[in-house]
């Protein structure tokens, strides 16, 4: 919604704050008239705004969401972004799985034919059929 679209407005609504990102409108705080609270996900924080100095600084960007002056016609969802963090560490530990090591055998050998020009890879058909 457009920010002067909020006060008329039930929280939670989509909108933009003062710097362009994607906040969440989550009501009028009870301090002063003109305010909107807003949750900012990235800060992880809600802000207070006057709606009148948002709506100004928003319309300056000329966001295609935010035309119209008012309510975007609602719609069902076709699609969604869904996007998990995991910050529980549960990945920290050992996976099991030993490191090469240099000093192996086998890598030294690798190493030393990728050093002398030698392509481990198979070699690629180069007949004119395969060319095209």
């Amino acid at each position: 919604l457009t920010p002067l679209s909020l006060q008329g407005s039930q929280p939670i609504q989509i909108t933009r704050d003062v710097d362009g990102t994607t906040v969440a409108y989550v009501g009028m705080p009870g301090s002063s008239a003109g305010q909107v609270a807003l949750f900012c996900p990235l800060l992880h924080s809600e802000v207070e705004r006057d709606v009148q100095d948002l709506a100004r600084k928003v319309a300056a960007m000329n966001f295609p969401d935010m035309v119209h002056g008012g309510q975007q016609a609602k719609a069902k969802a076709k699609e969604a972004i869904v996007v998990c963090l995991d910050c529980s560490q549960s990945m920290a530990g050992d996976s099991g799985f030993h490191m090469l090591q240099a000093e192996d055998l086998g890598v030294q050998q690798i190493l030393q034919r990728r050093v002398n020009g030698f392509d481990e890879r198979p070699p690629s058909p180069d007949t004119p059929e395969a060319v095209e």
